[in-house]
């Protein structure tokens, strides 16, 4: 999983976002839920887990479900929990008058990046549910708002929404219905969603079935009251705080109960957790990601310093299994994802999946990912680079002092491409677009592999030119932002039909 998938995911994982996947035929039992220091309580489904929100997600106060989707069900139960502020200053009439400067602009003062992204976030955010759903799924077709119906939501009047068949998971209908309420200050949204076929049976649409009633019982039920403010602990100074105290305390903040947070000893990372200690192999993947991911740094840092000092923390996510890690919004089919978006590396042990192994080889190439991106900002590389790369890391041997050798996923793939002819030229390879790459991406992931790896084998120094194309791909990149300018400087000079033919004698050889 990569930056690139991420961004070719975006509306799937939007999707999975809202209707988390999940099971049970019924919500058998509610029970009550407090939460002093959001001042609100609510009735939840008793079997279902709570789920940390991502910290990209402003407006998700807490979120349950009960996922299914290793097991092929289908099913989509799920509950969310939004508030939406108003935004300040928004008045009916204010508009900008002719001339008038941007915000920041003409007072002398330019805008850092972190200030102008936090103002975009600003003007860019929901400020109530109708305008949540807007932004997200407006611009599909079927995704509209239904007028809503009166509905009273513990003393106070809010409004009903029911969306029948407004999405779907593995070919079943799933449908949501939404409580929305204000509290004066804030408007709160209870989302759930459930099968079609529970909420609105073929047989009887206008039913209201146990499941429907129990949603709507645990929407009604929503009381406010005064939160519980904490105080801030005498000697600390939040301007003060380092950044690893920082990053703790915004992790921290949207936990459930139980979760676990973990810094590394040289403080780049924060490990959160929620495994059992009974679950023993578990806990120590945890403790193994703690120890590995400084050391296997060191590497990236020594291929790619950083063009500027690394103050953020990085949080990586380890979940128990890998239901929880598909209720946290792991795409299906994947072991590990980093998201650009939120920061965040989400990882669970995959040794019932194919050993423990692979997780570390998918641990080393999402942490490369992770690490780029805070060491150069996003930037947008050919995927036989950015994949091509992700692998090389993965081939890293923790108990050989993390030396990297053939990453044994990719070489009978290559092997047999090359041997039955069904490899991609380098010539056409160094320009595939996204979209080219992924059409064929068991050949491709394997030759963006095994091209990096040559690229900095010793059967590439026998040529002066081309140990240079990696890194000349990558300066003209990050200098240009353009991806273009950045392989036609790589490959200036470069004779490519001899180093494919090289190439492809390198792989026939063994990669040696």
């Amino acid at each position: 999983m990569t930056i690139k998938f991420c961004q070719r995911l975006v509306f799937a994982l939007l999707l999975t976002a809202l209707f988390a996947v999940s099971s049970g035929a019924q919500i058998k039992g509610l029970s009550k839920k407090k939460f002093p220091a959001l001042g609100y309580s609510l009735k939840v489904p008793k079997r279902w887990d709570q789920i940390p929100p991502q910290p990209n997600e402003d407006e998700t106060m807490a979120k349950w479900a009960l996922d299914t989707a290793s097991k092929g069900t289908g099913e989509a139960y799920a509950l969310r929990v939004m508030r939406f502020r108003p935004r300040s200053g928004v008045t009916g009439g204010a508009t900008k008058q002719d001339g008038e400067a941007p915000a920041g602009m003409g007072d002398g003062v330019i805008p850092s990046p972190e200030d102008m992204m936090k103002e975009w976030r600003e003007r860019n955010r929901p400020i109530s549910f109708k305008d949540y759903w807007k932004k997200r799924f407006g611009g599909f077709p079927g995704m509209e708002l239904a007028e809503p119906t009166d509905l009273k939501i513990g003393k106070l009047k809010g409004k009903l929404y029911e969306l029948v068949g407004k999405s779907s998971f593995r070919g079943n209908d799933t449908s949501t219905i939404v409580g929305t309420v204000s509290d004066g200050t804030y408007e709160w949204a209870i989302i759930y969603s459930a099968p079609t076929k529970e909420l609105f049976p073929e047989k009887s649409p206008k039913q209201s079935t146990k499941v429907k009633s129990r949603i709507k019982s645990s929407i009604k039920s929503l009381k406010f009251f005064d939160a519980v403010r904490k105080s801030q602990p005498k000697g600390v100074d939040r301007d003060n705080m380092s950044e690893m105290d920082k990053t703790i305390e915004e992790v921290k903040r949207k936990l459930p109960p139980n979760w676990k947070v973990l810094p590394t000893p040289r403080k780049q990372y924060v490990i959160v957790h929620n495994i059992p200690q009974k679950k023993t192999r578990q806990i120590a993947f945890a403790h193994n990601i703690v120890k590995y991911l400084e050391r296997i740094r060191k590497y990236y840092e020594k291929v790619f310093p950083p063009r500027k000092q690394i103050t953020k923390v990085s949080v990586v996510r380890v979940c128990q299994d890998k239901e929880e890690y598909h209720q946290y919004g792991g795409p299906g089919g994947s072991a590990g994802y980093f998201n650009p978006g939120s920061g965040e590396l989400v990882i669970y042990d995959a040794s019932k999946d194919g050993g423990t192994a692979d997780s570390y080889s998918v641990l080393f190439h999402e942490a490369y990912h992770q690490y780029l991106y805070y060491a150069v900002g996003q930037v947008s590389a050919h995927s036989w680079f950015n994949e091509g790369y992700g692998d090389y890391f993965s081939g890293s041997n923790p108990k050989k002092g993390f030396k990297i050798g053939v990453f044994d996923w990719r070489t009978g793939t290559v092997k047999k491409a090359v041997s039955e002819k069904k490899n991609v030229h380098l010539k056409d390879l160094f320009y595939y677009t996204q979209r080219q790459y992924y059409a064929n991406p068991s050949v491709c992931y394997a030759q963006g592999w095994a091209l990096v790896y040559f690229l900095k084998s010793k059967s590439a120094k026998k040529n002066e030119r081309w140990p240079q194309i990696l890194d000349i791909y990558f300066n003209t990149l990050v200098k240009t932002r353009d991806k273009g300018k950045a392989v036609k400087a790589a490959l200036d000079g470069v004779d490519i039909e001899k180093l494919n033919k090289a190439y492809m004698t390198f792989i026939k050889k063994g990669f040696k």
